[in-house]
């Protein structure tokens, strides 16, 4: 707060304190959660009219922050579908130690204390670092497991700070898929693939015992997802976020 430079006289003080609480009234935050009926319309969601707004907090890494995607992400999508006020926190090259670190900042604290819904798609980075080791034969049971943990810490604290649905999203692939994972050699293929099928059942238990609702986009995605990736044969493109936001709209609690 700043430090007036003098003392003003009291009648001066009395006009300035006037001021300064009608400024304060024009300039209240723009993220803000009134008891009163809201009506909100912007690039992030359709306009939605309520007792309060329905706020959707996305959470995860590079594919619902919509890297190498100039196209609306699926979070942004589900945003507007839904007329949710929506708030995206999703990082590129993100993992579950890292969603769980961010729990702590204030304002997405405030955020998810507010949220209906909070659609999680993170542990790709997580899962494909731990099953690495089956190339070379050996047993990633152990980092498995520790994701798992940390996994299951993560959605703990989200259920503490809040009590919105929680949305898990799987993935169609930890790493690359279609015509550029064609040309991987077919050990790392393989530990791709198994990692992903280890994340998705994880995710599938994890739901059903901390009460979210889990999103498998394997068959959305399809054996050969190549039209609905970049370039980079990672990251969705226009098509594979609006395939996404297909998936995953059916799972929120309307």
């Amino acid at each position: 707060m700043p430090r007036p430079l003098s003392t003003p006289t009291r009648p001066v003080a009395l006009l300035l304190g006037a001021a300064l609480l009608a400024f304060g009234a024009l300039a209240s935050p723009a993220r803000a959660y009134a008891d009163e009926p809201v009506t909100h319309s912007d690039e992030r969601g359709a306009a939605y009219t309520g007792d309060r707004p329905r706020v959707l907090v996305g959470l995860g890494d590079s594919v619902p922050a919509g890297t190498n995607c100039v196209d609306p992400n699926f979070i942004t999508l589900l945003g507007q579908r839904g007329g949710y006020q929506v708030v995206n926190r999703a990082m590129g090259g993100a993992t579950v130690a890292d969603v769980y670190a961010e729990l702590a900042d204030p304002s997405l604290r405030a955020d998810l204390a507010a949220a209906t819904e909070v659609v999680l798609m993170i542990g790709a980075n997580d899962l494909d670092a731990a099953m690495q080791p089956e190339t070379a034969g050996e047993d990633p049971a152990e980092e498995v497991t520790e994701v798992r943990r940390q996994f299951a810490r993560l959605l703990t604290e989200i259920h503490q700070q809040s009590n919105a649905h929680i949305v898990l999203v799987g993935y169609w692939n930890v790493s690359t898929a279609g015509a550029v994972a064609e040309t991987l050699p077919p050990e790392v293929r393989a530990a791709d693939e198994a990692a992903t099928r280890q994340l998705n059942q994880m995710l599938a238990e994890l739901a059903a015992e901390h009460d979210a609702s889990f999103v498998d986009p394997s068959e959305a995605y399809g054996a050969d997802p190549t039209e609905l990736l970049t370039d980079d044969g990672d990251h969705p493109n226009g098509a594979g976020h609006v395939a996404l936001a297909d998936a995953t709209e059916p799972a929120l609690r309307r």
